[in-house]
């Protein structure tokens, strides 16, 4: 990483291990296109989350959680309701962000909704718009969905199915580590009053009590990078792009060639099926067998009909922004 981009991030965040790959692919690994990249691109587009944001996220959480189905549709495991409340919250932390980032840039007020209701209600969209001297947000014209990932996130993915229901898609990279919520309970003397409990069943003493203090960092702002954006208008579909790599078997074959183990997706945007990247003609081309794994690179997955967005080709300039908060 160039030491600029460092040293920018480093005055934030003082967990190294967030700063690992910051920039997912979407600058090349050298100083010139870093620093350019940080320039252009990071920087202008980048919001500090605050403590008050975070506890807001939090509280949103809090009362949004209980409505929410606890299944973790990734690893098809029953979540408890404390991992439940941190995974919200890093969504309505994602929300906050565009909305501060619109705000700071634009000067445009929008409205997130906390009101509790069926999942399905609230896929279409994520931002509402306060028109300026008006007293209640209205619906805006376009549905926006805003994601959330860590720093190291290469891609934008959003369920097919809310992929036909929604028109703009947000990608938001949060400098966030593992740390934060004890961090966030130990601000607010929580972690304090459990060493005490500790203390009195015997089960920590003072020598415990200070190697664990010292383990569990202090909060610190938490810097939310507006990676950019992505419009269903005008893709074209199934897929609009795709860039793979062809990594070969180490053992060769009856005439010396090591054949294709599997292609790995390392860019692109669009709904990535079996069915659908088979027709792009680059992969007719390689002749692969049906049985032939095709997987998305950085997240250890096999498409899945979902559709994918690789940060790198987000729209994410001012004008493009611009353009953007027009149409809401």
């Amino acid at each position: 990483m160039a030491d600029k981009i460092f040293e920018y991030i480093k005055g934030v965040i003082n967990d190294e291990r967030v700063l690992d790959e910051i920039n997912s692919g979407e600058a090349e690994d050298s100083e010139d296109s870093l620093n350019e990249w940080f320039i252009k691109r990071f920087q202008p587009n980048s919001i500090i989350l605050d403590k008050d944001d975070y506890s807001k996220a939090l509280i949103r959480s809090l009362w949004i959680a209980p409505n929410l189905a606890a299944l973790d549709f990734r690893g098809g495991r029953l979540r408890d309701f404390a991992q439940l409340w941190t995974d919200t919250a890093r969504g309505f932390l994602g929300e906050i962000a565009v909305q501060k980032f619109i705000k700071k840039n634009f000067d445009f007020d929008t409205h997130i909704e906390t009101r509790r209701g069926k999942v399905e209600e609230f896929m279409p969209s994520d931002l509402f718009i306060i028109e300026k001297g008006a007293i209640k947000p209205r619906i805006s014209k376009i549905k926006a969905s805003i994601k959330t990932t860590k720093f190291n996130g290469r891609w934008l993915e959003i369920p097919e199915s809310q992929f036909k229901q929604s028109d703009i898609f947000i990608l938001v990279k949060l400098g966030i580590s593992r740390f934060h919520f004890s961090s966030y309970l130990k601000s607010l003397q929580t972690i304090k009053q459990i060493f005490e409990k500790g203390v009195e069943l015997k089960e920590l003493n003072d020598e415990q009590i200070q190697i664990l203090s010292k383990e569990i960092p202090e909060w610190i702002p938490i810097p939310a990078y507006i990676s950019g954006f992505v419009a269903k208008n005008g893709l074209k579909s199934p897929i609009d792009s795709l860039y793979f790599s062809t990594p070969r078997k180490r053992k060769r074959d009856a005439n010396g060639i090591r054949p294709i183990s599997r292609v790995e997706i390392e860019g692109g945007i669009g709904l990535f099926s079996y069915e659908a990247i088979q027709e792009i003609p680059e992969i007719k081309a390689l002749n692969l067998p049906p049985d032939t794994l095709i997987n998305i690179a950085g997240i250890g997955k096999e498409v899945d009909g979902d559709f994918y967005a690789s940060s790198g080709l987000l729209k994410f300039s001012k004008k493009e922004w611009a353009d953007l908060i027009a149409q809401l």
